[in-house]
């Protein structure tokens, strides 16, 4: 027992000696921890920041930044060379995150490791890696200015129309540009030599979004309708107002089963939108109102969707008969009312195009051309209704007289068929009807009474003849004038 029990005195001795030498130790390493300074050995670029605090090391890195900003850089691209400075490209040092990275050195991890690790700065000294950046945003504007000759945006496949109407494939082509993420690197990584250097402009390439295989399965591979209507070019606001929305429905591209409404397509008819006043149809009545004429592209339109044998959606009428297109082939709109819509119900894109002449538009539907398919609209009246003859008094027309105000137009229901061949075999399509109100003969008569008639007294005395104006001669005998 008494073996054992000077066994354990001695360990439990030892044990004391060992924590008290290593809480001796720590209070050593502690103590050079607190002294708030960076230790002997530290530098950045060779420069040393022995001895400072946080503040004083971010200003030196700060200082050394100003130096390092003038150092130039030479972009190199294909034989071609361009010198900038870092400050150019916005070139800054993280100052304040490099001085604690500094202040960190040798008080990191176990209190025996920083020990050692001091010891080791003072025989081998640390140098501090420098945490540079540059702004990305002047640089890709700098090095882009600078290489846009070697440059190019990607060209995605399409299709483009010729004059004769035919569908022509427009190849892909692969874009080229700068490598701005490697560039970056390059540069920072370069920024790291004292003196500069030379920086390779890397380009890389850059595939288009679609290949000529995506337009071909697209299916547009011709015309497949096409529609004309006419107006008066002398009636330059409602002609302006055609231009307007035909522009909004040209280059338009349906995707099969879409639904394509040609409100939201064209948009609001306000001057905001650049329409013009110009007549159009409002209770039964011809009227000058925003955005007149109109009416003709819709109808332009749905005419040539019927022959493109696309799906009529919605279709309106109007009230009264116009005269651009055939009676019950027409379609009314009215913006927030009153809408035209089709659909696409092939399996195929359809594209339209729309053409404005002198005094014509042109509305052509380009899709999957079908052989020996046929299509017709036929459209004819199957009631009439006379215009009433209206008379109106008109105070300011002298009674007796009689002035037609408005011509009377006729009213007519309409029906209309799709007629449609296919391989020689004829499919009859019952289209929508028509119901055109007649528009009323109005006369204006006259009830302006007429101005009284006055004449002399019966006691009147007869006067004497007064003697002609001044310069005339008296009348010659026999009541005859002399020649003047």
């Amino acid at each position: 027992m008494t073996v054992q029990r000077n066994i354990f005195f001695v360990i439990l001795g030892l044990l004391v000696a060992v924590f008290i030498f290593f809480g001796a130790f720590w209070g050593l390493v502690a103590s050079e921890a607190h002294e708030g300074r960076i230790f002997e050995g530290v530098t950045v670029r060779g420069v040393s920041l022995s001895g400072m605090s946080r503040d004083e090391a971010a200003a030196k890195i700060r200082a050394l930044e100003a130096e390092m900003r003038e150092t130039p850089i030479t972009f190199v691209l294909d034989g071609y060379s361009w010198p900038v400075t870092l400050a150019e490209l916005g070139f800054r040092l993280d100052a304040e995150g490099m001085a604690d990275r500094a202040f960190k050195v040798g008080r990191s991890g176990f209190f025996v490791g920083q020990w050692l690790e001091r010891r080791r700065l003072e025989r081998e000294g640390r140098e501090i890696g420098t945490v540079a950046e540059i702004d990305r945003e002047r640089m890709e504007f700098i090095v882009g200015q600078l290489a846009r000759g070697f440059t190019r945006e990607a060209r995605d496949a399409g299709f483009t129309i010729t004059e004769n109407d035919r569908v022509e494939i427009v190849p892909s082509q692969d874009g080229l540009r700068v490598d701005f993420d490697r560039l970056y690197r390059d540069i920072v990584a370069t920024a790291q030599g004292k003196s500069g250097g030379r920086v390779a402009v890397r380009l890389v390439r850059v595939a288009p979004r679609h290949t000529e295989d995506e337009v071909r399965a697209m299916g547009i591979t011709g015309k497949i309708a096409e529609y004309t209507t006419y107006f008066d070019p002398k009636l330059v606001d409602r002609s302006y107002n055609v231009s307007v929305a035909a522009s909004a429905l040209n280059n338009l591209l349906v995707a099969p089963g879409e639904t394509v409404s040609f409100n939201e397509i064209v948009g609001p008819r306000s001057l905001e939108h650049g329409y013009r006043n110009a007549p159009i149809i409002i209770e039964n009545q011809f009227q000058d109102g925003m955005g007149g004429g109109v009416c003709q592209v819709s109808s332009t339109l749905y005419n040539a969707v019927l022959l493109a044998k696309l799906e009529i959606v919605e279709r309106s009428h109007h009230s009264l008969p116009v005269t651009y297109v055939p009676i019950g082939r027409d379609a009314t709109v009215v913006y927030g009312h009153i809408d035209f819509k089709f659909r696409n119900p092939d399996p195929t894109y359809v594209y339209v195009r729309s053409e404005i002449g002198k005094s014509h538009l042109t509305i052509k539907i380009f899709g999957h051309i079908r052989e020996n398919r046929r299509v017709e609209i036929k459209s004819w009246v199957t009631q009439t209704f006379e215009p009433k003859v209206l008379r109106e008094d008109d105070p300011d027309l002298e009674a007796g007289k009689e002035v037609v105000k408005r011509q009377g137009l006729r009213g007519y229901k309409a029906e209309a068929e799709r007629w449609v061949w296919d391989n020689g075999k004829l499919r009859k399509e019952k289209l929508p009807s028509s119901h055109y109100h007649p528009l009323d003969k109005i006369i204006a008569v006259g009830v302006k009474a007429q101005p009284a008639t006055i004449s002399p007294p019966a006691d009147m005395p007869v006067p004497e003849v007064l003697p002609p104006p001044d310069g005339e001669q008296p009348p010659a005998a026999g009541g005859e004038q002399p020649d003047r």
